[in-house]
């Protein structure tokens, strides 16, 4: 059992799951008064200080605005970060909150909560 054990940390550690990129997809609503036009200018500004956050180095930064959504969505955009990998993530995390880029945050977008997803490209 301990052999198993080992083998499953070991497993989801180094080549493992943790090595495939980390996809965090945000909810968000754009605030009172923004149009998509004032975001996409915004957006830039925050990914670039984003980006010198330790574990930001490297992120990646997507919007995508809806084209057809269910009625029930409350949602205007998806703002899409993505990480080579999850100690980047996590790096990242952990030093965001005293970040410049914290500070842009709220500028443009309401974010109600956030998905964490791992991406494995499709081969043939």
């Amino acid at each position: 059992m301990k052999k198993a054990i080992a083998g499953l940390i070991l497993g989801l550690s180094g080549a493992g799951v943790f090595a495939a990129p980390a996809i965090q997809v945000w909810d968000c609503a754009l605030k009172e008064g923004v149009e998509e036009v004032a975001l996409m200018e915004h957006a830039p500004k925050w990914l670039e200080a984003a980006r010198k956050v330790d574990g930001g180095e490297n992120v990646q930064g997507r919007i995508f605005f809806p084209v057809a959504i269910p009625s029930s969505a409350h949602t205007d955009v998806k703002f899409v970060m993505r990480w080579p990998n999850f100690s980047e993530y996590g790096r990242f995390w952990d030093a965001y909150p005293e970040s410049d880029a914290a500070e842009l945050e709220g500028k443009a977008l309401n974010c109600a909560g956030s998905s964490l997803w791992e991406e494995h490209p499709l081969t043939k």
